[in-house]
């Protein structure tokens, strides 16, 4: 069985494991370990949330915490604040026992290392207008990895091999022992291309999914 390995992305010069990574190698690393979060206070307007990492329960004196806020506005958060702030939470801990380190996505977009697209306004008159779609030249690379990283998070439904199976059957081109089983590690004008329509993909994977059934 192939082991878990800790992948890092370089966004601006600063390097980024993503934390499903982390997670994965924990696991592997501490078969006795657990990952508890617990939402701290009320979440209507801002969430905030702590998660604590016990690399082993028999021991539950030796653990590691790490905590998260976000505020339900923007493009991303306004519809995921509770979800991504959790996830923040966790690699956050698990960075405190020294797996994976370096800054967490959502403390770069925060900072402006990366940014979060601008969400588009819909009409007030009509709720069900969809957000125009940006042409896949308008994203910065770091801006696409992580708008498919939060799709990612999000939908952790669908595996990254079903989303690397689905792109190539959908014709992008794309190394796969550059890849590594990682959509990040994408080449740029293929993150920029899912990023420009990540309003359509999951209901374009699940078609194709359910087609394949």
């Amino acid at each position: 069985m192939n082991q878990p390995q800790l992948k890092t992305i370089n966004i601006r010069g600063r390097e980024y494991s993503p934390v499903e990574c982390r997670i994965a190698v924990f696991h592997n690393s501490n078969p006795r370990g657990a990952i508890k979060t617990e939402i701290i206070g009320n979440p209507a307007e801002w969430v905030f949330v702590r998660a604590i990492v016990t690399p082993d329960v028999e021991r539950p004196e030796r653990f590691f915490t790490g905590h998260s806020q976000a505020k339900w506005v923007g493009n991303i958060n306004g519809q995921a604040a509770l979800e991504n702030a959790e996830t923040s939470s966790i690699g956050r801990a698990l960075a405190s026992m020294g797996l994976g380190g370096g800054a967490s996505l959502d403390e770069m977009v925060k900072c402006g290392a990366a940014q979060e697209p601008e969400r588009v306004q819909e009409p007030t008159a009509n709720p069900k207008v969809i957000p125009m779609e940006r042409p896949s030249s308008d994203y910065k690379a770091s801006e696409a990895a992580e708008i498919i990283e939060k799709w990612m998070l999000a939908n952790s439904s669908y595996k990254a091999e079903q989303l690397l199976d689905f792109l190539s059957y959908k014709g992008y081109k794309f190394d796969e022992e550059d890849v590594m089983g990682d959509p990040l590690r994408l080449p740029e004008n293929v993150l920029k291309e899912v990023a420009s329509k990540i309003n359509k993909l999951t209901p374009a994977i699940k078609k194709w999914l359910t087609s394949k059934a």
